[in-house]
């Protein structure tokens, strides 16, 4: 079984990650993961990256980045530990607003992740992002 203080660490690098794209304009989200860490948003639709420099150039250009958005984790587990390596998984349900508020998107989606420790820390090392529903409306917000 897992010990408690690797899932309080999961637990708080997702809200690294949460508030780094919905708070502070993607800035740090790369560090979160290895040098070598891959994104894969393809099932939404978003893209396959390798990199902290491709995850730097996403998440802060203005490709990766919507009007306003909030990720919402919940049900963060930790499947199992060896070692430096973690297998991790967690839904968040992500609202983003895009095109001048006119189309709205909420998705939940399953974060499938492998994580490994570097220095002490975990970081992604594969964070693959699958749709479990998606719900849009372009009704504008007020």
């Amino acid at each position: 079984m897992p010990d408690i203080d690797d899932w309080y660490e999961y637990v708080d690098l997702n809200h690294r990650y949460a508030f780094g794209l919905d708070v502070e304009r993607g800035e740090g989200v790369a560090d979160l993961f290895t040098e070598d860490g891959v994104w894969d948003a393809s099932d939404l639709g978003y893209g396959h990256l390798v990199g902290r420099d491709a995850l730097r150039g996403y998440f802060a250009g203005d490709e990766g980045r919507a009007e306003a958005m909030a990720h919402l984790f919940s049900n963060q587990q930790v499947v199992e530990v060896a070692g430096d390596t973690m297998r991790a998984r967690s839904y968040v349900q992500g609202v983003v607003v895009r095109a001048g508020k006119d189309v709205v998107r909420h998705d939940v989606v399953l974060y499938d992740d492998e994580l490994v420790r570097v220095a002490q820390e975990w970081r992604f090392l594969r964070r693959t992002l699958r749709r479990v529903l998606e719900f849009r409306t372009t009704r504008p917000m007020r």
